[in-house]
């Protein structure tokens, strides 16, 4: 087994008390693969056999579901699903596919399989085999590695501890370390890395809503009875709004501006999202102003409809790089090639 121990620099704040605080932990969100394999999160009241909570003797454990009251002791262990546990009222446990935790009634958590996000506001500790660790107010990322354990902070100072030495790891940075090694120095945690792990975080594994901006360079074509084609630079909002499983509803207004033409585009419709591709279709409308080269200006309104492709790629907890194509026909043929950025929730 791996032991891995990850100690907070600051000292923890003593809090005065008459009393113990009762433990308490109850089932935040679960999510389980849906159509194209992306995770869907469980409507309340539902349970999947994909997540399981083993308590006492029992050797074939019990369904979890959202809002499930866990106990210390309560052995939480997720085959094809993500499970969210909120423990107390403002910390938080992910529990990804493939890992296991054990609860504890202290400030304590005992993980031995996969990857494990925790959000937690005062001292906390973390034992994976023989790495332990200890931290303040944090967010950080526990996995195990074939040779050991990784450790990634996203928020705050952890120090990871093995029986050969301790490391601090800052927040922006990660190291894997073997069992008894002394830990190796922390590199930079990429934001590309970070973003694919974080991401596992937000809204179950699917944002339920993505804002951003593109900017694009688009082309509108010429027809018999119009003038020639066109070429602008266009900025579009953009608004993409989960409607059931992948499906989502996606608004694009924009703005565009060329030599010789102005236009107010506006795009409404539908598409599906699986693995950070976005692809569907909507209605396009665009008011135009175009010029022809001997100075004649002619007042156009395009209507028809459009393909578009769109790739996500995760830059943070809530960021996205974004990259987008359509070609559609509107009265003529057009076209959009660009890239932003988002921002999913």
């Amino acid at each position: 087994m791996v032991a891995a121990g990850v100690l907070l620099a600051a000292p923890a704040p003593v809090l005065a008390q008459d009393e113990p605080v009762e433990t308490t932990f109850v089932v935040d969100g679960v999510a389980v693969p849906g159509f194209g394999g992306e995770m869907t999160a469980l409507a309340p009241g539902a349970q999947t056999a994909a997540a399981r909570v083993f308590r006492g003797e029992d050797p074939e454990g019990r369904p979890l579901g959202p809002g499930t009251v866990l106990q210390p002791g309560d052995r939480i262990r997720c085959a094809r699903a993500r499970v969210v546990i909120l423990r107390g009222t403002d910390e938080y446990i992910h529990v990804q596919e493939g890992a296991e935790v054990t609860l504890s009634a202290d400030r304590s958590i005992t993980q031995t399989l996969g990857e494990v996000y925790y959000r937690v506001r005062e001292a906390f500790k973390v034992e994976y085999g023989t790495v332990e660790t200890t931290v303040e107010g944090t967010r950080f990322l526990v996995a195990g590695t074939p040779t050991g354990v990784s450790v990634s902070v996203d928020e705050g100072i952890v120090a990871v501890r093995t029986p050969g030495g301790v490391q601090r790891v800052a927040a922006g940075q990660t190291l894997a370390t073997p069992p008894a090694a002394a830990p190796p120095a922390p590199s930079t945690w990429s934001r590309a890395a970070q973003g694919k792990a974080l991401a596992k975080t937000v809204g179950m594994g699917r944002p339920r809503l993505m804002v951003g901006v593109l900017a694009q360079g688009a082309y509108t074509g010429a027809s018999a009875d119009t003038l020639q084609g066109v070429g602008s630079l266009q900025l579009r909002p953009l608004g993409s709004i989960q409607l059931a499983g992948p499906v989502r509803v996606v608004l694009e207004p924009g703005v565009a501006a060329g030599a010789r033409t102005v236009q107010l585009p506006a795009n409404a419709g539908l598409e599906l999202s699986v693995a950070g591709i976005s692809a569907g279709g909507t209605v396009t409308t665009t008011r135009e102003r175009r010029r022809a080269p001997c100075g004649a200006t002619q007042d156009l309104l395009h209507i028809g409809g459009a393909g578009h492709v769109r790739a996500e790629l995760p830059l943070g907890r809530h960021l996205r790089g974004l990259a987008s194509v359509r070609v559609g026909v509107a009265s003529v043929v057009n076209a959009e090639l660009g890239a932003g950025i988002g921002w999913a929730l």
